[in-house]
């Protein structure tokens, strides 16, 4: 072998790269050579790296490479690529000018025949944040999910993921690899550690913590921390999290740190566990401030808890924002009540409520917006005094007076004059003050939970017609229409079918339907249904739904009578309802088609013209028997209506109130059913709430819910129980206060029994109550 083959060889045996990603040893030496052959004649002109550089193009390596990166162009197929491009040849003088830039420069490929780098890294990243945050994946099943978003010729190995799970650059949703023996939904080590970092020393929580919570602390919280669970819960779940800050932006200690931060303080830095992360900031005085006792101890400075003069202010705004999430006050609630008509208004919080009012295109039970509704505001500004004289105001507020701040700047450097008394009248209106130039501009912010209310009343208090109207909307949810599986055993039962009943061992037709049906019976009693409606569904779900006796109309009157609703026309508004459901459901079916076709070639638009000339004449047929119905509805509601008036109207009578009857009285009958559904749901709920809220599915009944918490699936094929079994393990293992608290973590709660599940499985087995999109009353006046 010639020594310039040698070489070659060493290269190649040495090289990094995994042997089947080198390629063979002929293409490698055919590579050489042509990339000999491509060289220019070297020149001298310049250092490059400290050593004599050699220019190609009029650029030395370090100018080319810092052109491409200025152009967006920084990304190449190997090393040898790039000097190829630049014209230049390999060596270690070269290399190491690359590996300077290597965090600006993508490299597809560790060598020419190597796999495609960037593809691989996009695919594994793009898995990886799709995974809950710390938390711990299969590899080997991670790694077949990914495979098959990879060319076959691209494939990954475990090792790969391996690797990339110990990057702490690469993994930043703090992935780990999950062993045989962990249980399912165990957080990651080094997201253990970010709880430990950021809450650990204000809510005691060690390595220990975790071996019987997930988060490290009890779901009822630690003693007047009540809420810690749901604040770190959040924080996992929450990509946006600043884990490299050591402290708790939302307690006080940690939100002057942050002010500290962006008042540009000389941040201080502790490597842990591997990763650098911010433990606190020198002031300009010298004095070293940190958010754990230990850090203060450790490097003789001091713990923002214990000796900051600002933090018994802070703490007292931070406990004011804790004491708005709960219910609005009963004054506040019946306001709304009064203006906007709705009887239930539950779900919502004082701050969420307060956030409504700042944009009421919000969610006024989006929890996650609440959350900035109140700011805590800086008056002299943050970098002047991050850590004196604070205000808590609203976001819009905070916005607010940082408008008026950059409007006063730009005045005076167009030399234009100032009008402080407008800026300070606009700044009141907002509660929230500036100051600027020695003065004092604005008004006063929220100091209790008291200020918060009168703000709330006030707002609402101004409130036009339009605004309740806009607010009722948040508590009707017509755009309902899908049931969630398998809370209903019955449907279950005859989407099974005989073959997965015999699979089961329940066989077909005979004895074990009456049993089924038996224990079905006893399953919707269970869910709070009397005893006749209970037989009813039971004797329907055995029959396939071909037995239908009319029980749920019959107790929906009853519940609608004990509200002193009018409930002549409500068979004839629920048959109305179901009727314009099911059109519904043909009309898309139609459609779909019709569109399909239109997508097949002249002749499949030709066909489509015949189906909606079908359609269209369907539909006519249709109009005349829906105007037969309404009227016949119209004809129930006149007599109600005239028998507001007279005890015993007569026939005139009768016809006048039909002729007078306006939108809103004939919709009076739809929004009763609505009602009434929505009421009959509550007292059921009420009535199971002490059975349903002991289980992982709230929503089955009893006795089925070890066969519904079986159909959870698992979170990989190693977990012995299913996501069900173990929800329903440490369900069992609290006590009363945890499991409460629980409930309500998960939308189950004893004074807001009906949960969205609930009421989407109502939407879905009751058509006639006409919650259903598009469906009811509402479609039928858009014709």
């Amino acid at each position: 072998m010639k020594i310039g083959q040698w070489k070659m060889a060493k290269a190649w045996e040495l090289s990094s790269t995994l042997k089947h990603e080198r390629g063979s040893w002929k293409a490698f030496v055919d590579f050489e050579k042509q990339m000999d052959k491509a060289q220019d004649p070297r020149t001298m002109d310049l250092a490059d790296g400290g050593r004599i550089g050699f220019k190609h193009g009029g650029m030395t390596l370090s100018e080319f490479i810092e052109d491409k990166i200025s152009k967006g162009e920084a990304t190449f197929e190997t090393k040898g690529d790039l000097l190829e491009k630049w014209g230049g040849k390999r060596g270690g003088n070269n290399y190491e000018t690359i590996n300077k830039y290597q965090d600006q420069i993508k490299f597809k490929r560790k060598s020419r025949l190597g796999g495609d780098t960037i593809l691989k890294d996009e695919k594994i990243l793009e898995f990886f944040n799709k995974q809950e945050p710390g938390s711990k994946i299969n590899v080997e099943q991670s790694v077949k999910i990914i495979n098959k978003n990879l060319p076959k010729d691209q494939q990954i190995s475990e090792s790969i993921i391996t690797s990339r799970l110990k990057d702490k650059k690469f993994n930043t949703n703090f992935l780990d690899s999950q062993t045989f023996g962990q249980y399912h939904g165990e957080l990651s080590d080094s997201m253990k550690q970010n709880i430990i970092d950021k809450f650990g020393d204000e809510f005691d929580i060690t390595m220990d913590s975790f071996n019987k919570n997930k988060y490290g602390i009890p779901a009822g919280g630690r003693k007047d921390k009540k809420g810690a669970y749901e604040m770190i819960r959040r924080a996992v779940n929450d990509k946006a999290t600043a884990w490299n800050r050591a402290y708790n932006l939302g307690a006080a200690d940690g939100w002057l740190l942050e002010s500290y931060r962006r008042a540009g303080y000389k941040p201080l830095t502790e490597v842990v566990k591997g990763v650098e992360k911010t433990i606190g900031y020198e002031a300009p005085d010298g004095t070293k401030w940190f958010g754990a006792k230990k850090w203060a101890t450790k490097y003789g400075g001091q713990q923002v808890k214990e000796s900051h003069p600002g933090y018994e202010r802070v703490n007292k705004l931070v406990n004011v924002v804790s004491e708005t999430r709960v219910a609005p006050n009963d004054a506040i609630i019946d306001m709304l009540k009064k203006g906007s008509g709705v009887k239930n208004i539950d779900g919502i919080t004082l701050e969420s409520l307060t956030n409504y009012l700042l944009d009421n295109d919000v969610d006024i039970k989006d929890i996650k917006k609440g959350l900035s509704t109140y700011h805590k505001h800086h008056v002299k500004g943050v970098k002047i005094s991050p850590d004196a004289d604070i205000q808590l105001v609203t976001r819009v507020a905070n916005t607010e007076a940082r408008k008026a701040m950059n409007e006063i700047e730009l005045l005076k450097k167009n030399n234009q004059p100032i009008d402080y008394d407008a800026l300070d009248k606009r700044l009141k209106n907002y509660g929230v003050s500036v100051e600027v130039d020695g003065k004092r501009l604005g008004g006063s912010g929220f100091e209790s939970k008291a200020d918060i209310e009168r703000f709330v009343t006030k707002k609402i208090g101004d409130w036009k017609t339009a605004d309740f109207e806009k607010f009722a909307k948040q508590f009707i949810k017509n755009d309902v229409k899908f049931a969630s599986f398998p809370a209903n055993m019955g449907a279950m039962w005859k989407a099974m079918g005989s073959t997965g009943r015999k699979a089961l061992g329940w066989g077909t037709f005979g004895l074990s339907e009456l049993i089924f049906a038996g224990l079905d019976m006893k399953n919707e009693m269970s869910k709070g249904k009397s005893t006749e409606e209970a037989a009813s569904i039971a004797k329907r779900n055995a029959t396939f739904g071909v037995y239908s006796d009319g029980v749920y109309l019959k107790e929906l009157k009853k519940v609608a009578e004990d509200m002193n609703i009018d409930t002549r026309a409500f068979d004839k508004a629920f048959a109305l309802n179901e009727r314009m459901f099911k059109v519904g459901q043909q009309q898309d079916y139609f459609q779909a088609k019709i569109d399909k076709l239109k997508t097949m070639g002249p002749r499949g638009i030709e066909e489509a013209a015949k189906i909606q000339k079908s359609y269209d004449e369907w539909q006519k047929g249709i109009d005349v028997e829906n105007e037969k119905l309404i009227e016949d509805i119209a004809g129930q509601v006149a007599i109600s209506k005239a028998g507001k008036v007279f005890p015993n109207p007569n026939l005139d009578q009768i016809a006048k109130a039909r002729y007078t009857l306006t939108n809103d009285e004939f919709g009076e009958v739809f929004e009763g059913l609505k009602e009434a559904g929505i009421e009959k749901l509550k007292r059921e709920k009420t009535k199971a709430f002490d059975v349903q809220s002991k289980q992982a599915d709230p929503e089955a009944g009893s006795t089925f819910n070890w066969l519904t918490n079986f159909f959870t699936g698992t979170e990989n094929f190693l977990d012995w129980r299913t996501k069900g079994q173990e929800e329903q393990r440490l369900i069992d293992e609290m006590e009363g206060r945890e499991r409460y608290l629980y409930n309500l973590q998960r939308g189950v709660n004893p004074d807001d029994p009906i949960t969205q599940e609930s009421f989407e499985n109502l939407v879905y087995e009751q058509p006639g109550l006409g919650f259903y999109s598009g469906g009811g009353i509402a479609s039928l006046k858009r014709k």
